[in-house]
């Protein structure tokens, strides 16, 4: 746990469907905060919630333990990412060759689990008051509000893959269209690694950079484990939808026996 001065620019914002992005700077004299996220210009989000059409944020006990979870999405992504690339590098060493295209080195954002301190209050916010968060219990009244603190991402953003459907937005014209392909296989990885329970979609970013994924997982595992956007429906149809491409091909994956998954969905 970090003591920090954030700089975050509150009435501008970029909003997502259950986020708002902020631009913030890091303001403190300790370098290992400014080593983690690469840069001090950050981007600090915050869920909301729309009632009646009406912008609403939550209450500071769910609203930490929503930042919480994302930041669990976001550990979990970049480990079933890892998995990937250790995957790959197995079979190439196997194979005693590389594959005859090239592949992105990709990673998500590094993140951060953030909560606003009141001046007099500092000292009485400490882990036990986060610890409570586990089973949605009270916390501290000292803390007014949370944030979810990620790298910045510069460039042009693409949403490769809907968490709805493992196939690329993109069109093949698209100059991003390779990633996208990658990324679908990056699934097909996930899926089979797993032993068929969970895989990492809803991916987008910028240049090496992912963010804001969803984990989709088994019926078997608790849903509420990665949030509203574990879609059941994206999960099921995965063997049905998906579509493998070169890098599938050498790396040995098996296509999935489409008329089994028919009787099965």
């Amino acid at each position: 746990m970090y003591h920090a001065t954030i700089a975050i620019t509150i009435h501008k914002f970029e909003q997502g469907a259950f986020k708002t992005a902020h631009e913030a700077t890091l303001l403190l004299e300790s370098n290992i905060l400014l080593d983690h996220f690469s840069r001090n210009k950050i981007i600090a989000k915050r869920p909301y919630f729309k009632e009646k059409q009406k912008f609403m944020r939550l209450s500071v006990t769910d609203e930490l333990a929503d930042i919480g979870n994302e930041c669990n999405i976001i550990l979990w992504a970049d480990a079933l990412l890892e998995l990937v690339y250790a995957f790959m590098a197995s079979v190439i060493d196997k194979k005693k060759e590389k594959p005859p295209f090239s592949a992105p080195l990709l990673r998500f954002t590094r993140t951060g689990y953030a909560y606003v301190v009141a001046p007099e209050g500092s000292a009485t916010a400490t882990k036990s008051s986060l610890k409570a968060l586990r089973n949605r219990g009270s916390v501290s009244p000292s803390i007014l509000l949370g944030y979810l603190l990620e790298e910045k991402i510069e460039g042009h953003f693409v949403k490769y893959i809907h968490n709805g459907d493992p196939s690329p937005l993109l069109m093949p014209t698209n100059p991003e269209y390779p990633v996208a392909e990658f990324l679908c296989f990056t699934q097909h990885v996930q899926y089979v690694e797993t032993g068929k329970l969970a895989f990492v979609s809803d991916y987008q970013g910028a240049g090496d950079l992912l963010t804001d994924p969803q984990i989709l997982t088994h019926c078997d595992l608790t849903v509420s484990t990665f949030g509203e956007g574990n879609v059941a429906e994206g999960f099921l149809a995965f063997e049905k939808k998906h579509i493998c491409n070169d890098h599938c091909r050498w790396y040995g994956l098996a296509p999935f026996d489409v008329i089994d998954v028919e009787d099965n969905v």
